[in-house]
């Protein structure tokens, strides 16, 4: 017996061998210097540039990870079957994470499709989990109920593609140094 693969994966991920350092001082300089940070879904002392107007998307430092990044997103688009329409970015922002600090749980509605850059990840930074969609349904059966959560290890340079309505979370970075993350909605 073996299991058959009939649904489309949803989880895609992949790593940037590229240069992050002087994307990293821009997303430290952003959120060092911006007065339009948030904490929205940012715990413990996390902040989100997610309401300042100053994109990541359109900075120069990130051009030559954008050029690697759309054959990937590509990829996972075509494989979800979407239109082969023109796919752009409508946002992005950075995250940090000090210590104890992490993003809760949330979606991106109706965004087809994430892709987040993980530009500083330290040891014990925390790592991305995403919730089993198929959780409430597996809920009625015998299947134990408490493991929502399937975590996906990340580090500097890794690059993590699924949907909008996939529920996702960070876990609490346990390091002394900060971790930065940029996100990108793309449709």
């Amino acid at each position: 017996m073996q299991p058959v693969q009939i649904f489309e994966h949803l989880i895609w991920s992949s790593h940037y061998e590229g240069p992050l350092d002087s994307v990293k001082d821009k997303v430290i300089d952003l959120l060092s210097t911006s007065s339009n940070l948030n904490s929205g879904l940012e715990r413990n002392g996390g902040l989100s540039s997610s309401s300042d107007p100053n994109a990541p998307h359109y900075w120069k430092e990130l051009q030559p990870f954008l050029k690697w990044l759309f054959p990937n997103v590509n990829k996972a688009w075509r494989h979800w079957g979407y239109p082969n329409d023109q796919r752009r970015i409508g946002a992005s922002w950075a995250n940090i994470h000090p210590t104890g600090a992490w993003t809760d749980e949330h979606q991106h509605r109706s965004t087809p499709l994430v892709a987040v850059l993980y530009v500083h990840q330290p040891a014990n930074g925390g790592n991305l989990e995403i919730a089993d969609p198929l959780f409430y349904h597996w809920n009625g059966s015998k299947k134990p109920t408490d493991d929502t959560w399937r975590e996906i290890p990340v580090q500097t340079g890794d690059v993590v593609i699924f949907p909008g309505w996939v529920n996702h979370r960070t876990q609490k970075n346990q390091s002394s140094e900060d971790r930065y993350v940029i996100s990108f909605n793309i449709a």
